[in-house]
């Protein structure tokens, strides 16, 4: 998949003129949290194959191995001797290496994405990635590493989500962080937090005014970032409150119906004005220098890869869609793991089996198996 420096890219829906269900369910099965940790235990994630001469250009090795990278490899080997520095402040300290990364957000609130609003299998995959990627480096640096989880609760303001609703993901999320026994190798921090900055209104208005009238002048670079980051905002705005069949006609542009053109056209007109937020929230995080003053001198790990970030596959070549953005499967003949659209899923012609999760805090599957 080609990354986008900007966001996650976005992955289109299958036919939405097709609206026939075709999955059969089988019985569906419950399990506990200490069954699922002896699942975990299963999924293996490849080892990155160590490079270089000194310690710093082996760490970075894991980064350009295979397994691991998302994007160009020049995004990295261009800044290599940047990169050896940054590394090098924590290893000529016999440091903890420190990392940060931006994501878990909440669960997109589009109801052929995802019928959850809390954290799943999915999220899980990712810390385990993310842990491999931990175990990767202790085994060549024993003072090993700490990831710093950025999470993006706080944007959920600018796409319909309530703050209830990202709050609760979180609390779920940290819950799975502690179960995992991964505290100690991660922290997460909501990126809300900045707004307790008596600076931060002020910036963040005067930003925001900065864009509009940017994009209203034709910036190129605004209009650019605008573009390329519409397509997957389209589709994370909140249309919760539409039903499945609804949804489907308005991501469908051959649907020239009044009322969904009218949905359509009130929804495109919330994402542009969501991607100037965005923009803005991002530039006044910078401003307030947040990254650094909660996690100094650390490395960026990124699924939106771009020059300056350590491009990274969030769960595997196989997984096409970050687990808010869909339901988790897992294929047993292939003994692989993807991320689906709920719709997509519903739609194909296999057998299924939905597993719940007793500690869950839905009655909602926790993730699906392909039989």
């Amino acid at each position: 998949m080609k990354s986008n420096p900007f966001v996650y890219p976005f992955v289109p829906f299958k036919d939405l003129s097709d609206k026939t269900i075709r999955w059969k369910l089988e019985e569906p099965s419950k399990i506990n949290f200490r069954e699922l940790k002896k699942i975990l235990k299963r999924i293996k994630f490849s080892s990155a194959k160590i490079k270089g001469k000194t310690i710093e250009d082996k760490i970075l090795s894991i980064f350009l191995d295979k397994n691991h990278l998302f994007g160009p490899s020049s995004f990295i080997t261009r800044d290599k001797k940047l990169w050896l520095e940054k590394i090098r402040y924590f290893t000529s300290r016999k440091k903890p290496l420190l990392f940060t990364i931006h994501g878990f957000p909440f669960k997109i609130p589009c109801p052929i994405k995802t019928d959850r609003k809390v954290p799943d299998l999915g999220e899980i995959l990712i810390m385990l990635k993310l842990n491999s990627v931990w175990e990767s480096i202790t085994k060549i640096y024993k003072p090993g590493a700490k990831i710093t989880l950025i999470t993006e609760g706080g944007m959920g303001k600018f796409v319909g989500v309530s703050e209830e609703d990202w709050k609760t993901y979180q609390i779920q999320l940290r819950k799975f962080v502690k179960l995992l026994n991964f505290s100690k190798k991660m922290n997460l921090v909501e990126i809300s937090e900045m707004e307790k900055n008596n600076d931060y209104k002020k910036i963040f208005k005067k930003t925001l005014n900065e864009i509009k009238k940017l994009y209203k002048s034709k910036d190129k670079l605004i209009i650019d970032r605008v573009g390329k980051t519409f397509d997957s905002t389209y589709r994370i705005v909140s249309t919760e409150n539409y039903n499945e069949e609804t949804v489907m006609d308005i991501y469908n542009e051959g649907i020239k119906a009044v009322r969904i053109v009218k949905l359509r056209s009130a929804l495109k007109k919330k994402t542009f004005e969501s991607i100037f937020n965005y923009l803005a929230y991002l530039k006044t995080r910078d401003t307030l220098n947040f990254v650094e003053k909660i996690a100094p001198h650390s490395l960026p790990l990124s699924v939106s890869p771009k020059p300056g970030r350590l491009g990274i596959i969030p769960i595997s070549a196989y997984c096409k869609r970050l687990p808010y953005h869909g339901v988790p499967v897992y294929h047993r003949e292939k003994n692989i793991f993807t991320i689906e659209y709920l719709i997509d899923l519903r739609r194909k012609p296999g057998k299924y089996e939905k597993v719940y999760l007793k500690e869950d805090w839905e009655n909602r599957p926790f993730y699906y198996i392909e039989i």
